[in-house]
């Protein structure tokens, strides 16, 4: 996630970045963005509260979920941050190693993106920063998803129907 922050601030692309959560990499995050001189442009905020996430989902344009396969195989499932990115419209951009694509339809309604090829990141970023008009499309495509796919209603009166049946 460093690494794209740092192109784009040499691309000139203006942003924010604000990173949520907490773990063990925290302290070596800090010396990195320390590093790449990227303490205007990037800030870790640490767990937050649901609501607080709804409220930056809203605000915010894009969100990136950089996620990889760990040296133990370890890898989430289709992590919850995604589909509630999704539902807020933000244009979502996700690693495909982990189980974030499962989440939506690669270019119709999310990227599906290696998370070690920093520059088709940076590049779709670019773009989006350019011309987002262009990515309505997805961002509406990627609403719809997530209330098809992840609403407790209807997946509940699906799996009512299934039954039924």
């Amino acid at each position: 996630m460093l690494a794209i922050a740092n192109i784009l601030k040499k691309s000139e692309i203006p942003f924010y970045l604000e990173i949520v959560g907490n773990g063990p990499l925290r302290r070596d995050l800090f010396i990195e963005r320390r590093r790449l001189n990227l303490n205007d442009e990037v800030s870790f905020s640490g767990s937050l509260n649901q609501k607080t996430v709804r409220q930056l989902y809203l605000e915010s344009d894009a969100f990136l979920f950089t996620g990889i396969v760990d040296s133990r195989g370890d890898r989430d499932g289709i992590p919850n941050v995604v589909p509630e990115a999704l539902a807020a419209g933000m244009l979502v951009l996700a690693s495909d190693r982990a189980g974030a694509p499962e989440a939506f339809i690669d270019e119709k309604s999310g990227f599906s993106l290696n998370p070690e090829d920093y520059s088709s990141w940076v590049s779709i970023l670019m773009d989006f920063w350019k011309f987002p008009e262009k990515y309505l499309n997805i961002r509406k495509n990627g609403q719809f998803a997530a209330r098809e796919n992840f609403d407790s209603k209807i997946n509940g009166c699906k799996l009512l129907n299934a039954y039924m049946n």
